[in-house]
């Protein structure tokens, strides 16, 4: 088994929340230096104005992060491990299916995409992970939502 994921199955929470996010961290800090048009949501944007910021953050960072993960991570990775039934093959193809998918759910532009993508991988790894850590998908929505809350704060202070 690869080292690293070794590493993640037997850390603890807060290490296996804190690797992780500290990836997501790198990827919100990359696109903060991106032109901010690139990253428009006119959801998010919408919800704000029809719904209020309590409304938007609460289904933004405890809600869509639930119903995202068990979704787009926790089912396309079953489904990919269902149907390539070897460990040493279906890693790849797993994480790339829902970073994929992920992605393109999150279609306001291109850019978006790309972040999304990338935000995904790291989603789907982790999801990956948790399998074999006692199916600890609590950890990974925990994950899924603070780097939500991080991204508002980041676009509130914009």
């Amino acid at each position: 088994m690869n080292p690293i994921i070794a590493y993640f199955i037997k850390a603890r929470s807060f290490i296996f929340i804190f690797g992780f996010l500290s990836l997501i961290v790198l990827v919100d800090l990359t696109a903060v230096f991106l032109p901010e048009t690139w990253f428009i949501n006119p959801g998010v944007e919408m919800s704000f104005r029809e719904f209020g910021t309590v409304f938007t953050v609460i289904t933004g960072v405890f809600i869509d992060p639930i119903i995202e993960t068990y979704i787009f991570q926790i089912g396309i990775i079953f489904l990919v491990r269902k149907v390539i039934n070897r460990p040493r093959y279906n890693l790849l193809p797993a994480i790339l299916s829902s970073a994929i998918v992920f992605g393109w759910i999150h279609d306001n532009s291109i850019a978006y995409m790309v972040y999304a993508f990338l935000i995904g991988l790291i989603l789907a790894f982790a999801t990956y992970i948790a399998i074999y850590k006692r199916r600890a998908f609590w950890l990974v929505i925990c994950i899924h939502s603070m780097q939500n809350l991080i991204a508002f704060l980041i676009n509130s202070a914009l």
